[in-house]
């Protein structure tokens, strides 16, 4: 399975919309076009990273059974925060593609950072 930013920042999304005090499933992440193992595995890179606050049902054969999600992390809502801006998401997808590097979440991170630093004149 190819790692998906997009999916990652939409699964963010849904991760935050969560009433506090509630957590969700399987159903709550279905995504249009998106198949469940890619979503829920998706949903374990970002346990595994530190940005949801959750745990993952992992079968005897490895395959990921059910995700449950709490919250955010504080570094999950940074993250978040920075990747918010449509237009700041499409910038930093277009110089990394630019410049050939890898889509991977530190990467994306300290890119949204630079232009957001740049933005504030800093």
């Amino acid at each position: 399975m190819k790692f998906d930013p997009d999916l990652v920042r939409e699964l963010l999304l849904k991760v935050e919309a969560i009433p506090a005090g509630e957590m969700r499933v399987n159903d709550y992440f279905l995504i249009e076009g998106k198949p469940p193992k890619e979503i829920l595995r998706h949903l374990q890179i970002l346990i595994d990273a530190g940005f949801i606050q959750g745990s993952a049902l992992v079968c005897m054969d490895g395959q990921i059974a059910d995700v449950r999600a709490d919250d955010l992390t504080y570094q999950g809502h940074q993250f978040l925060e920075a990747a918010r801006s449509e237009t700041a998401w499409k910038k930093v997808k277009g110089i990394l593609r630019e410049k050939g590097a890898g889509l991977t979440i530190s990467v994306i991170q300290e890119t949204l950072v630079k232009i957001a630093t740049s933005a504030i004149g800093g």
